[in-house]
This record gives structure tokens, C-alpha cells and sequence, in this order.
């Protein structure tokens, strides 16, 4: 089980413009470096967040359908990133064969806005069989927004942070992502 950026975002939360004053830097010789740091800091307040700042595509993979369980009574398929838009199509390997199938959008329903965004299934269906093989079901879905105004502020000044650290000490350190950087996110973080 694990997923993977298959689309990624075509632009930032933070531009170059933002980061370069919020950095206090007037120059453009570093421009290639401070946009690769505006990447970076994206990516590791996605991953920390477990959300797709910015409109992309994901493809996640499964083991096998999930079971009805007391903790998940209804079988819901647990997807990792939010905010899901959409799910472009779910394929699984059947049982009898190693011929993908697609899942008809009909006979699933997308709770996009439950933490984390679920795919359920409509009263009394069960989900198909599939394959023993790993990563048999695959899940290609879409998360994020589509402009920067609609990031949360504190995201924004999350990433800046990081910018800021990273402009700064360009050397390895022990620490993923700057202790302040880290609180900020974690007033927004979903557990």
C-alpha cells in the first residue's frame, strides 16, 4: 500500500515574489534555488499534513478491499491525501485473471469531505474480489485546490518558514523541517 504523485501541481502556494521579500533577497541569482526551496517546502508540509496543497493526481495503491470491521463498519476504502476533488478510477485485479478492471463509478459512492476521504459502498454491495497480489487495487484520485488564495494563511507562513531556514543553513541538519514550521502545521494537522 503506498500512493505516488503521478500529476503534480503547476503552480505554488508560495511564489517567487512572496518567498524572495518574505527572504528579504533582491536579486535574481538565486531565483532557481528559491523556487527549488518553495517545491521542497510544499512537499514536506504535504506529507506532513497528509493534503495535496495544490491541484494534483494521485495513484494509490491497496493490498486488497477492505473488510466491514467494528471500526469500519461499512468497508470504506481509506484514501491518504485530502482535500479530494475526484476519484478518476478505481482498478483492481479480479481473482480469476491479471487483466485489470475498472470499477463502474456507479457502484461506489465518494465521501470527499470526511478526514481522510473515504469511497464507500452503497447498502448491500460488497466489493469485488481481487487478486492476492500486492498493490492489486489501484485508486487514481485528485486532491488539492486550484489557486494559492485558497490555501490557509498559516500553511503559507508554515512554508516560509522552512524557506527561510533552508536559505539560511544550507547545510544537513537532524531536525526534517524547522521546529516553528512544524507547531504551525500542527495546529492544522488532522490526527
Amino acid at each position: 500500500m503506498g500512493f505516488q504523485v503521478t500529476i503534480g501541481p503547476t503552480v505554488e502556494p508560495v511564489s517567487l515574489d512572496e518567498a524572495k521579500g518574505w527572504l528579504k533577497v533582491d536579486r535574481d541569482a538565486e531565483n532557481d534555488l528559491i523556487l527549488s526551496l518553495i517545491s521542497s517546502a510544499r512537499h514536506h508540509a504535504e506529507r506532513y499534513l497528509n493534503m495535496g496543497l495544490m491541484t494534483q493526481t494521485i495513484q494509490e495503491t491497496f493490498d486488497d478491499f477492505p473488510n466491514a470491521t467494528g471500526v469500519n463498519p461499512n468497508a470504506d476504502l481509506k484514501l491518504s491525501m485530502s482535500p479530494l476533488k475526484e476519484v478518476d478510477a478505481i482498478t483492481y485485479i479480479p481473482t480469476e485473471s491479471t487483466t485489470p478492471l475498472t470499477l463502474e463509478s456507479a457502484n461506489y459512492a465518494v465521501v470527499a469531505n470526511s478526514m481522510p476521504p473515504r469511497i464507500s459502498l452503497p447498502q448491500g454491495m460488497n466489493w469485488p474480489s481481487a487478486s492476492s497480489t500486492s498493490g492489486a487495487i489501484t485508486v487514481t484520485y485528485k486532491v488539492g485546490v486550484d489557486s494559492a488564495s485558497e490555501i490557509d494563511s498559516d500553511i503559507k507562513l508554515a512554508m516560509r518558514l522552512m524557506l527561510a531556514d533552508w536559505h539560511k543553513n544550507r547545510e544537513d541538519s537532524r531536525r526534517t523541517m524547522p521546529t516553528a514550521a512544524e507547531k504551525v502545521l500542527d495546529l492544522i494537522k488532522v490526527y
